[in-house]
């Protein structure tokens, strides 16, 4: 519940891109070293788009046509996912791009999820691990219980 508690989904719809060119989402981020993940799918599988997430400032480069840096990019594809951790807190944008398919728009379904840089995540141990540590728990258990009857015996 904790765990659920921690994680801030900013974006869950669909997005609508024009064909040659992109949208933009919001992804204000308030602390350093947030992890922004990022999942789209293109529902029609037509259309391939490209996910970045970039500063404001260099969203600007990018709309001008000048270089710009990406904090991660998808590369095009009809559905992906991105996670990356933001270095510094700022004004963060999506930019879901469909330069490349210049006759339809995409309607993308686009899911956006932060967390902050403080959160567990839980895990599990893989299965052949469970076994050796349930069998090394059951024979120190043994092990005890026989060591216990001994000592009660005598």
């Amino acid at each position: 519940m904790i765990l659920l508690a921690l994680l801030a989904i900013l974006t869950d719809g669909v997005v609508s891109v024009p064909p040659s060119h992109w949208t933009v989402v919001e992804v204000p981020v308030s602390q350093a070293g947030t992890i922004v993940d990022v999942s789209f799918s293109v529902p029609s599988g037509a259309t391939s788009v490209e996910t970045m997430l970039m500063t404001r400032r260099d969203a600007e480069r990018f709309n001008a046509g000048r270089s710009n840096r990406a904090v991660c990019r998808s590369g095009y594809q009809t559905e992906g996912r991105i996670r990356c951790e933001v270095e510094q807190k700022g004004d963060y944008v999506l930019v879901i791009d469909n330069r490349i398919e210049a006759r339809n728009a995409a309607q993308v379904s686009v899911k956006i999820t932060m967390r902050p840089p403080s959160s567990i995540i839980a895990t599990t141990v893989p299965p052949a691990k469970q076994a050796v540590i349930i069998t090394l728990g059951l024979l120190f258990f043994v092990a005890v219980v026989m060591y216990s009857a001994r000592q009660f015996m005598r």
